[in-house]
């Protein structure tokens, strides 16, 4: 059971790196996320750490002050994990903030987005930027609106789409951004 310790370990380190590689690489470009695979896979190492530590300490009640160092370096590693996620958010909130207040469209998110509507709208027109960092259209055709948003990484890349009908019905590439 004392092998048991590391497996805790190694999950902060796995978080840190998802973290750093996620920083490194923009795998999820969406400046507010929590719902992609490296999100789901961060918050599974994260939280399965602690029925690990739970058990290894039930297993080595009689042993405390033998393991105390250990205890106090998986403290530690999680602390730092928290510390290190917080700030990645906070990070993301003002930078999301920032563009809330600057109310500037992302660059070439009204002709990424021109490509995805179909048929083509009579006049798009940017309204915003919603609480996650998407930019806000407004799409007019003859005889209806639509509710259009885009979001477009720094290399131009579309990271997601959503719109909303003239009946209020979403479509999203993003599986939560309908609720």
């Amino acid at each position: 059971m004392s092998r048991l310790v590391y497996v805790p370990i190694a999950m902060s380190f796995a978080v840190m790196a998802l973290i750093v590689a996620n920083m490194s690489f923009h795998l999820n470009p969406l400046p507010i996320h929590d719902e992609g695979a490296i999100d789901h896979i961060g918050m599974l190492l994260y939280w399965g750490q602690l029925p690990l530590i739970g058990l290894y300490v039930l297993s080595n009640l009689s042993h405390l002050r033998k393991i105390a160092t250990r205890l106090a370096v998986l403290a530690i590693l999680f602390a730092t994990v928290t510390v290190v996620v917080w700030g990645e958010n906070q990070t993301a909130k003002a930078a999301v903030a920032e563009r809330i207040a600057a109310n500037q469209p992302m660059a070439g998110g009204e002709a990424a987005l021109r490509k995805e509507i179909i048929p083509a709208p009579d006049s798009l027109t940017f309204k915003g930027v919603d609480k996650i960092g998407w930019d806000i259209y407004e799409a007019r055709f003859p005889d209806h609106s639509q509710e259009w948003r885009i979001f477009v990484t720094p290399d131009g890349k579309t990271a997601g789409v959503t719109h909303f009908d003239a009946q209020g019905r979403c479509w999203s590439t993003e599986p939560y951004e309908c609720r």
